[in-house]
């Protein structure tokens, strides 16, 4: 009777041990799903914010291009298509012989430029945070299960590859 009352004991602690396993798995699981679904949230911001900057300054340029005279200075004309930078196309004194209305659009791109670079400083803390919380993540399983944190790590890796491509 003891003989099989400690295999009933062990057998049980077997099971539980076994049942809080696949629990850790699944909210691990879990976890990175929230994880990976993060990840690529950011990166579709990230990449929303680079486009909105790149169509603000291509804008720009094109109605710059558009508005400059045969005889405008070519190196000015070359650094205002190209300079994406409204206090930069500022600081060049053929800066006033832009046409009024071209000026403004300048100075609102300035605007929107330093909102957009707000929003850039703002996604870049979230992922600095969001890189914390994975490494933790990450550090927590390889406690538990090495090759589950391999497994997991190599999750992250293909999400961040297949969206920087």
């Amino acid at each position: 009777m003891k003989y099989s009352l400690r295999f009933l004991i062990y057998s049980f602690t077997l099971m539980i041990l076994a049942c809080n396993g696949l629990d850790d798995k699944s909210k691990w699981e879990n976890e990175s799903l929230t994880l990976i679904k993060i990840a690529h949230d950011l990166e579709l911001r990230h990449n929303a914010l680079n486009n909105s900057v790149d169509s603000l300054w291509d804008d720009v340029s094109n109605k710059i291009e558009a508005s400059l005279q045969k005889d405008f200075p070519p190196v000015d004309r070359e650094i205002f298509l190209n300079s994406r930078n409204a206090d930069h196309i500022r600081m060049f004194m053929s800066f006033q012989l832009l046409q009024k209305d071209i000026q403004k659009m300048v100075n609102e791109a300035g605007k929107q430029d330093k909102i957009l670079a707000d929003q850039i400083r703002s996604l870049a803390k979230e992922k600095q945070d969001f890189e914390k919380r994975k490494i933790k993540f990450l550090e927590k399983v390889h406690q538990y299960d090495q090759e589950a944190s391999k497994s997991y790590s190599n999750k992250f890796r293909l999400l961040y590859l297949a969206t920087s491509i």
